[in-house]
């Protein structure tokens, strides 16, 4: 188990776009995507979750929701020599889950009186998409 290894710095919604006047109900192809990179400065962390709602082949929906985390030293492991920080599955799952429930939010307070508003991001199981740890360069070291 994962704890008190990071805590929430920041959130962003980077990018928010909806196609306007669109009736259509459904249902929608719902993709995610979630990426992974480091700050500028050592223990800054930002986790970023894509959101795509598609009807056929037209994109309805677009989000990028940004999480910044200060991460802990219990929380990683550290190569000085090579300027990498490596995580654990389990811990990007952590953080993945915080920058989903925040997505989840994000999207249920912009489309809140749209026919999208019916459609809420459903359960993701980040077990099947991060299922391995990352190795990442930490710039400005």
């Amino acid at each position: 188990m994962v704890a008190n290894t990071f805590k929430l710095f920041g959130i962003d919604n980077s990018l928010f776009t909806i196609k306007e006047n669109s009736n259509v109900k459904g249902p929608y192809k719902i993709d995610v995507g979630i990426n992974f990179s480091t700050g500028d400065s050592y223990g800054l962390i930002r986790n970023s979750v894509e959101i795509k709602y598609s009807y056929g082949k037209a994109v309805i929906m677009k989000a990028i929701v940004d999480c910044y985390f200060d991460v802990l030293n219990e929380g990683i492991s550290q190569d000085n020599d090579n300027n990498t920080i490596s995580f654990s599955a389990e811990f990007l799952r952590s953080m993945a889950s915080v920058t989903v429930g925040a997505a989840r939010g994000v999207l249920y307070s912009k489309t809140l009186g749209t026919t999208l508003s019916a459609a809420p991001l459903p359960i993701i199981n980040l077990s099947e998409i991060i299922v391995e740890g990352l190795e990442l360069t930490v710039r400005g070291y």
